[in-house]
Order: C-alpha cells, then sequence, then structure tokens
C-alpha cells in the first residue's frame, strides 16, 4: 500500500512538473509572436510612411547594401603575415 501511494505520488509530481513546463514555454511562445507581430505592424507602418529604410537602399541603382562589405577581405591565404609579423618570402 505504502509503495502504491509512494508511486502515485511520483508520478503526480512528474506529471505536474513536466505540466508546469509545458504551460511556461506556450505561455512565453504566446508572448513572443505578439511581439513579433507588434514589431512587423510597426515596422510595416514606418515603411509605408517612409520613416524606414533610408540610408543606402534609398540612392537609385543600389539596394540594400549591394556591394558593400562590412570589412574589407582577407589577403590571400600566401600573403597572410607570418607568425613574427613580416610577410613570408616568396
Amino acid at each position: 500500500e505504502e509503495i502504491r501511494r509512494r508511486n502515485a505520488r511520483n508520478a503526480l509530481e512528474r506529471y505536474t512538473h513536466y505540466y508546469e513546463r509545458y504551460h511556461a514555454h506556450d505561455v512565453a511562445r504566446k508572448k513572443a509572436n505578439e511581439a513579433l507581430t507588434g514589431t512587423l505592424q510597426h515596422m510595416i507602418a514606418q515603411v509605408s510612411e517612409g520613416r524606414l529604410g533610408g540610408g543606402v537602399a534609398r540612392r537609385p541603382g543600389l539596394g540594400w547594401g549591394v556591394g558593400r562589405r562590412a570589412r574589407p577581405p582577407a589577403p590571400p591565404i600566401g600573403r597572410r603575415r607570418g607568425v613574427r609579423g613580416r610577410m613570408p618570402s616568396t
């Protein structure tokens, strides 16, 4: 009888634990979805009013930073500096 009672209590605690985790994840998912929807609606309103999307994309002939890089490309492998900072001899 005691073993049955202990097993039932353990099963109930396990069920409650996973239910609470599921519920917390569900609430967080719904909140994130609401935030995303609000952000997208705000951004669409900004673009339609012409207040978002300036800079490079506004210039004729250029897309969103087409042809631009955040930093210059790395030199070819054979031209990189050695351990002591010297250029390797070729």
